[in-house]
């Protein structure tokens, strides 16, 4: 079957992947208008007739069929299509002709030949039936037209095709009696049913695009997800909602203009502390503790105030959220994580419903209603030319940084959530926009250096938008975050966001108390606002999702699963629409729920935070040892490195003391010997602990079995959430002991692999080799194979070019090797490869 189209086009929702959408609904009743929404989120919006097929309006007339095509009959972007007749003095027959198909560089001709067949005049109309084929698959079109021609309307409908999975061969039956080492391979675990939370950032990676997606390893089968843009839902709805609001039909809210006064008052009536309902204090208040809690701070998600603003309110029920959602999925199963999410989005839609639509973002009237008299454009000369668009940025290269030390990172949405980091501003500007092309991308990573000429001209920016008067600094605001919250570490500089079309950035609340001040120097920035419940809710089950790294399907599900939750907002008339250009202002409200897609042809923004100081009232400050196991950036990771030097106990105690804070301090019982199974165990997971703590790896021995691996995995996560557990399976053995491994060792191994997914490792080390010691593609394949979705094979051998190719083409994702070795390093990084070297 021919690939999927790369973007939107009246085949890209009828791909070879997925069956082709179901008949044309009819319109709806005139009171359907009143009926009341389900609660789920799920029914699509019935402003939108035919949403999800291509409707053709234009006139049929002398032989030519012209007009444009969109998605839905109330589309507001439409491309041109054109049919000229085979025979012009017959009204049916052979069209020969195409349609004009937009994608991200530009737009693709569609050729194809249409056979229609025209009907007689009833009722003033003629009906029209049509087929053809084209480079999607066979269609039919059916619609009518008037008498003479005009306002002819077709929709286009994809016949379903189905892709036929070939199924895995079952491993061949030993030829002996397995050994007593041996062990029979684990049974396969369904889909819906994975072990562990791993990481998707990590600090220390390579330059590749950490996309979720997990390559076919199989000879001649190609990856199904390749080329899919999961990132479509959510980006249709944006259309639906700039439709509604274009035709009434549906509320839709803009952005409020609102002076520095006026502005300065929605914040307040924010931060104004009032009485939490009832059932928001028995969703949210602390569980019975089994023991006094002297000295404790509140567990993390809970609140047991009577009074709290509503900022605060919404950090904690993003708190819960995220608590909720983990604990749902350390049950094993992802059933349990999406019934929970499914109810607390129910939940959220009716508080959201109750509360009415509600501002999440204004625009900020700075002198003519727009901003852009007060607010004056970049000096003339090499600062405005570097911010006229994302291309343009190298030619700023003094005034820009990155986040953390480093590479600069830009996040993707192709066959799910991904990041591609860069070396240099210039690597960013070429690399950004070559993955443009492809995928959905936007770099929120890229900081102002301060004492720049770029960050004086924030600074002017700010002085002339009044901040203080809207954040005063005598009510406990600051610029950046201050640290001790979600926001992470200190950090008070302002930050450039550069966007290629079709950029999304999900739905989220921004982390801690803030109110943030979008200036769009270029393009133009589509902007959603989202209740703040269901902004909470969206935000945490994306990251709960994120951290168990199961990608792909996961990810995909969840932008779906986004997109339905928003279409529900619509129908009930609570979101807020607006599109900002050049000189154009935007302040995102404290807790504000916002998703924004870049418009064409690309955006460029100065933003900036201020964040309110944490009180308990309005601002929450997150738990101490929360604090102590969320790496965010490499700052936190240096800090944790030093503390966990200072409270590591010698190897002879074994034991660490446990961070619950339900707990009293007792006294600690007495170390296991170190020559006792127990005792080496505790040395084993006092090590993972360690490592995971102040490297963010922790490399485990594999050689003792999965049960050592299980314990070791599970302390590192408790450790270091975002750390990566690595598994060496056989590290003991030689590479003749490799080529010579038997039937039954070979199955052990595959089973430790299946064994190792379950518990959540994120990679497994083998050198699988043939008796010449070249690299065993077919055997790799398998353990490839045995590691997915959520596990990645690395060798742990040095390659040359040749085996690194072969590697890859079964889908092995990295090498591991005991020392250094610059040659191989330089070889991995320009092939995309990760590299690592661990102690020998």
């Amino acid at each position: 079957a021919p690939a999927p189209a790369p973007a939107p086009a009246p085949a890209a929702a009828e791909g070879a992947t997925t069956p082709a959408p179901a008949e044309v609904s009819p319109a709806p009743s005139s009171t359907e208008g009143a009926t009341t929404p389900p609660l789920n989120g799920k029914q699509k919006p019935i402003i939108q007739k035919d949403a999800g097929q291509a409707v053709l309006r234009g006139t049929l007339r002398g032989g030519t069929f012209e007009g444009r095509w969109g998605f839905g009959r109330d589309a507001v972007e439409t491309s041109a299509f054109k049919y000229e007749a085979r025979t012009p003095s017959e009204e049916g027959g052979w069209y020969d002709g195409g349609f004009d198909l937009k994608q991200l560089t530009g737009n693709l001709r569609v050729d194809e030949a249409l056979s229609l067949s025209i009907a007689d005049v009833v009722d003033g109309r003629r009906a029209i039936k049509c087929v053809g084929d084209n480079r999607f698959g066979h269609f039919e079109m059916s619609g009518s037209c008037l008498e003479d021609g005009s306002d002819c309307v077709l929709v286009r409908i994809y016949a379903p095709k189905t892709v036929a999975r070939p199924r895995r061969r079952a491993a061949p039956a030993p030829k002996r009696e397995p050994s007593q080492r041996a062990r029979q391979p684990t049974k396969r675990r369904k889909l819906e049913k994975y072990g562990g939370k791993e990481p998707r950032y990590d600090p220390e990676g390579n330059n590749e695009v950490r996309s979720a997606r997990t390559p076919s390893t199989r000879r001649g089968q190609v990856d199904a997800r390749r080329g899919l843009d999961v990132g479509r839902p959510l980006a249709e709805v944006f259309e639906a909602v700039a439709a509604a609001q274009k035709n009434q039909r549906v509320p839709v809210l803009n952005a409020p203009s609102r002076t520095i006064e006026e502005a300065a008052n929605d914040i307040k009536a924010l931060l104004e502390p009032s009485s939490v309902p009832q059932s928001t204090r028995e969703r949210l208040r602390s569980p019975q503790p089994q023991r006094p809690r002297s000295g404790k701070l509140r567990p993390f998600g809970c609140f047991d105030g009577a009074t709290a603003a509503t900022t605060l309110l919404s950090e904690i029920d993003y708190e819960r959220c995220l608590r909720d959602f983990q604990d749902a999925f350390e049950k094993g199963h992802l059933t349990d994580f999406w019934l929970a999410v499914e109810n607390r989005l129910t939940q959220a839609l009716e508080q959201a419903e109750a509360e009415g639509a509600l501002p999440q973002i204004v625009r900020l009237d700075c002198g003519d209603g727009k901003g852009a008299t007060a607010l004056s454009p970049p000096p003339v000369g090499r600062l405005r030319r570097s911010l006229h668009k994302p291309d343009n940025a190298p030619e700023a290269r003094g005034d820009l940084e990155p986040t953390n030390p480093g590479a600069y990172h830009v996040n993707t949405i192709a066959g799910g959530f991904g990041t591609a980091s860069f070396e240099g501003i210039d690597g960013l500007a070429s690399g950004g926009k070559s993955l443009a092309s492809e995928t959905r991308c936007v770099a929120l990573d890229t900081r102002v250096r301060v004492g720049s000429e770029l960050d004086d001209y924030c600074n002017r920016l700010a002085s002339t938008a009044c901040v203080e008067k809207v954040c005063p600094s005598s009510d406990g605001w600051r610029f950046g975050p201050r640290g001790q919250t979600l926001a992470g570490d200190e950090d008070r500089r302002h930050y450039l966001i550069a966007g290629w079309p079709g950029g999304l950035t999900p739905t989220h609340c921004d982390f801690g108390v803030q109110a943030v001040f979008y200036h769009t120097l270029a393009g133009k920035n589509r902007v959603l606002g989202v209740p703040r419940p269901v902004a909470a809710c969206l935000h945490a089950s994306r990251e709960a999702l994120v951290y168990m790294k199961l990608g792909g399907e996961a990810d995909a599900r969840l932008l779906q699963f986004e997109a339905d939750a928003l279409l529900g907002c619509l129908n009930r008339g609570l979101l807020q629409y607006d599109e900002f250009g050049p000189g154009e202002t935007m302040l995102i409200l404290p807790r504000g729920g916002h998703a924004v897609l870049t418009g064409r042809p690309h955006k460029v923004v100065l933003a900036g935070e201020w964040h309110l100081t944490p009180d308990g009232v309005r601002a929450a400050a997150i738990p101490r040892t929360y604090a102590q196991r969320r790496m965010r950036t490499r700052r936190d990771a240096s800090k944790a490195r030093e503390a966990a030097a200072a409270r590591r106990r010698s190897v002879e105690s074994n034991l660490t003391e446990t961070e619950d804070e339900s707990q009293d301090d007792l006294p600690a019982p007495a170390p296991a010997p170190i020559h006792t199974e127990v005792g080496r165990i505790a040395v084993y997971v006092e090590d993972a602990k360690h490592s995971a703590l102040e490297t963010g790896r922790a490399d485990v021995d594999g050689e003792r079995g999965p049960g050592f691996a299980a314990v070791a995995a599970a302390a590192a996560r408790q450790a270091n959430p975002r750390s990566k557990t690595v598994l060496h399976l056989r590290p003991s053995w030689t590479t003749k002991r490799w080529a010579s491994c038997d039937a039954w060792d070979r199955v052990a191994l595959e089973a430790d692999v299946e064994a190792a997914r379950s518990l959540g490792v994120a990679e497994v080390v083998a050198c699988p080799v043939t008796s010449k010691g070249l690299l065993d593609g077919a055997w790799c394949g398998k353990l490839v194979d045995a590691a997915k979705p959520s596990c990645q094979l690395v060798l742990g051998l040095p390659v040359d070019e040749d085996t690194l190719i072969r590697a890859k083409s079964v889908g092995v994702a990295g090498v591991v090797v005991a020392g250094e070795n610059s040659e191989l390093e330089q070889l991995c990084r320009a092939a995309s490869w990760s590299y690592a070297v661990v102690q020998a």
